[in-house]
């Protein structure tokens, strides 16, 4: 029981070091290139990549000329700069493309499903949106198919609903398990935030709630400028 308690501590201390130095490494530009450094300023990685990211917890994107990879918080390459396009790590795995397919792989830069899909999206929830043709799905972290590439359009999940887009071009949202928690009669429809969605109804758009109640019109551009306008030359006129 002592034996586990310390190899407890020992991966919880060794998970918060690993995080703290990779704070401390930080991406800088130098004659229009990306390097690495640490905040001391002692350089990890010249300026020499043609993009990369910010650095992640253990691990930056890098680009070299069209071609992505991963190197590491020692500015090791630990993933081959061989995508034509590269994702962030989610549920362990990150969707890259080769040859305009896309598929998923793991830290180690092992292909866990194979590059067969036109899109593919982060897993959110232990799910993944993906397109082939003009069909859209998800399917877990296995790859398998949990919800049947059966819709013309989908959004990612949130707050564990997606809205989707069905063969006669109305949107609904779904669950989980593929069920429509609000029917399919939607002009447009975006994923949900903080309980609500922006939805379109004939010719309107409104925010609704979880059980497809409108709560409020959403205001156009030309609406929104309007009122701003409104509310700038309430202002001066206070001013006066």
């Amino acid at each position: 029981m002592k034996t586990l308690k310390y190899y407890s501590a020992f991966i919880f201390l060794y998970i918060i070091v690993s995080h703290a130095h990779a704070q401390n490494v930080s991406r800088y530009y130098e004659n229009g290139k990306v390097g690495y450094k640490k905040i001391t300023g002692e350089i990890i990685v010249p300026a020499h990549y043609t993009a990369g990211s910010e650095m992640f917890d253990s691990y930056a994107i890098v680009l070299e000329g069209q071609k992505r990879g991963y190197i590491n918080n020692q500015g090791e390459v630990i993933i081959p700069l061989i995508y034509d396009d590269a994702s962030v790590f989610s549920g362990g795995l990150a969707h890259v493309m080769k040859e305009n397919k896309n598929g998923y792989i793991n830290m180690k830069g092992e292909t866990v499903i194979p590059f067969i899909y036109d899109f593919a999206g982060d897993f959110k929830n232990g799910l993944a949106r993906i397109q082939k043709g003009s069909n859209w799905g998800f399917i877990d972290i296995r790859g398998n198919a949990v919800i049947a590439m059966q819709y013309k359009g989908a959004y990612d999940f949130s707050e564990g609903l997606a809205p989707v887009m069905t063969e006669n071009g109305k949107w609904g949202f779904i669950d989980a398990q593929g069920n429509f928690i609000l029917p399919p009669k939607y002009s447009q429809a975006e994923s949900f935030e903080n309980g609500e969605a922006s939805v379109k109804i004939g010719k309107q758009f409104f925010f609704i709630n979880k059980v497809g109640k409108k709560l409020r019109k959403q205001k156009s551009e030309a609406e929104e400028e309007a009122e701003e306008e409104r509310e700038a030359s309430r202002r001066d006129k206070n001013q006066n």
